[in-house]
This record gives C-alpha cells, sequence and structure tokens, in this order.
C-alpha cells in the first residue's frame, strides 16, 4: 500500500540546526492531533496556551514538554534556545523582569 503525503515526514532538524519554526510545530501537532485545539483539550490546557508557547518563551515549560513528547523529540531539538543539551530548561528571564521597577516605600504625610 503506498505511503500517503500525510504520513511522510520531513527531517527532523531544522535546516539551520537552529529552532524549529512555529509552523512547522503547529503543522505536525495538527498531523497528530487534528488541529491545536485539539491538542490543547487532550492535555487539558487553553489553546491559547499553545499559542503563546509557539511564539514566546515564557510562556509554559510543561506544554513545551507536552509539545516535544508527542512529536517524539527532546524539546531542545524544537527550541534550542530555550532548552539546554541535557534537556533541562534554560534560565529565563522576561523584559518584565529587567525594567520592573523597585517599589517606592510609602510616605506617611501624617504629622506625628
Amino acid at each position: 500500500m503506498p505511503t500517503s503525503p500525510r504520513h511522510t515526514r520531513a527531517p527532523r532538524t531544522a535546516p539551520d540546526g537552529g529552532a524549529w519554526h512555529p509552523e512547522r510545530v503547529k503543522a505536525e501537532l495538527r498531523i497528530l492531533f487534528g488541529s491545536t485545539k485539539a491538542a490543547a483539550a487532550a492535555w487539558g490546557v487553553d489553546p491559547s496556551l499553545i499559542a503563546q508557547v509557539l511564539r514566546r518563551p515564557l510562556a509554559s515549560i510543561p506544554v513545551e514538554r507536552r509539545i516535544a513528547a508527542a512529536l517524539g523529540v527532546p524539546p531542545q531539538t524544537i527550541w534550542p534556545g530555550r532548552w539546554s543539551a541535557d534537556g533541562n530548561p534554560l534560565p529565563r528571564s522576561g523584559p518584565k523582569a529587567a525594567t520592573r521597577k523597585p517599589a517606592i516605600p510609602s510616605q506617611n504625610r501624617e504629622a506625628a
């Protein structure tokens, strides 16, 4: 029986050895689950969380792990900039952490 194009797979690494394009990850999830919404339902997460994980590195480490497991590759294969070679997430800091201002102590305006 001939193999349908739906069941053929592209090489599992990005051509430049970098991160997978988010559209590729979405396509792989659609092949497995039918849609990213169905994948989210299977995992009990909000569908917008999958979109956030694909676009932003600070969204959800557990969902990144689920996506990688579903695709049969370690997370560092999909997101080498987010995961170390040994499979641990790299430290992540967002723009809020760098620009957060220290709290200003409240000033007591009452006369003592």
